[in-house]
């Protein structure tokens, strides 16, 4: 095992491990930032990713708000509901593509 993967299962699994790492060892925020934009597509990971600490959760939060896909009405009133939440209003502003489907599952 190499000294790296050593000081990784040291880390508390509670903390943000980018925190728990030597300076040398932390990648920039810059860089943490362009990898959660490629996981754009992948809400699920998004997710967990805004819960893996403080300094990650707002970029996955713009990316899962980055694009959204419109089904039924459901979904429509959810997000009309989730559009007036104090906390998530500023990501609302932030969306860049909205995908409606019908039934049929015809997107346009």
């Amino acid at each position: 095992m190499c000294r790296f993967e050593n000081l990784l299962l040291q880390t508390n699994v509670g903390r943000c491990p980018h925190f728990e790492l030597p300076w040398k060892l932390r990648l920039p925020p810059e860089i943490i930032d362009r990898i959660l934009d490629c996981l754009r597509g992948d809400k699920r990971t998004l997710c967990h990713c805004a819960l893996v600490c403080h300094a990650w959760h707002s970029r996955s939060q713009y990316n899962l708000f980055y694009s959204m896909v419109i089904t039924n009405e459901k979904v429509l009133k959810s997000l009309v509901a989730m559009s007036k939440t104090p906390h998530l209003v500023n990501y609302f502003k932030s969306v860049h593509e909205v995908t409606i489907c019908d039934l049929m599952k015809v997107c346009w």
